[in-house]
């Protein structure tokens, strides 16, 4: 109740008087403020508060805004029910009137020429409904045409070794399922592929176990 009580650097008054206008409702501390002493007080704050405010937006940091009268746009979406609504939604509006400083747009939306002010950072150009590739404009009819699209699709079109889906391996790939473990040898001589019994699939080899031995004298 002390903070309450104690004037505040801004305005001069302790914000207790500035709202209850007899100061807090305790018997001790209590101090009367009149009607004209609080009005002052609140212009003093309303022009603090503008001031601080001119100071951030004049700040080096800030970028200007390039959205100008008649641009299409879409507005932001303050009624997102899930993560999967739209962060814009996609209405056509147009932009109306621009502030001097650029933070503020007037917009309106045509479908029922409802009128909004929004920030220039809560706006995004609007460029119309695209359905399919074709109405974007990306590949042209002539260049369907012509079957410049079906060489550019082979091009993209990653390329898949066939030989391992008909079964043909190359003499490299049988080399290296033939391969045969250090001793396997017959007489320093290499197996072949007919010697080995079943598949020569490469045998793994085992892990050298080494017990601790703080526990070797250990017994269950």
């Amino acid at each position: 109740m002390n903070y309450r009580d104690t004037p505040h650097p801004a305005t001069g008054i302790p914000p207790a008087a500035m709202l209850f206008r007899e100061g807090s409702k305790s018997a001790f501390p209590r101090r009367s403020v009149p009607a004209k002493q609080v009005e002052e007080a609140s212009g003093k704050d309303k022009a603090i508060k503008q001031d601080r405010q001119d100071q951030v937006n004049a700040s080096k940091y800030k970028i200007p805004s390039e959205f100008q009268i008649g641009d299409d746009v879409m507005l932001r979406n303050y009624r997102k029910s899930s993560k999967f609504d739209p962060v814009f939604l996609p209405e056509n509006c147009e932009i109306v009137e621009c502030s001097d400083d650029g933070r503020f747009l007037t917009i309106e939306r045509k479908r029922d020429g409802t009128i909004f002010k929004r920030h220039p950072d809560d706006v995004k150009c609007y460029y119309g409904p695209h359905d399919t590739v074709m109405e974007r404009g990306v590949i042209s009819d002539e260049a369907i045409e012509n079957g410049e699209w079906h060489r550019w699709f082979e091009q993209c079109r990653p390329k898949v070794d066939d030989s391992y889906e008909s079964g043909n391996q190359d003499e490299e790939d049988k080399q290296e399922t033939n391969h045969v473990e250090p001793g396997h040898e017959n007489g320093g001589e290499v197996s072949s592929a007919n010697d080995c019994p079943g598949s020569c699939i490469p045998r793994r080899l085992q892990r050298l176990r080494r017990p601790n031995p703080r526990y070797i004298d250990y017994e269950m």
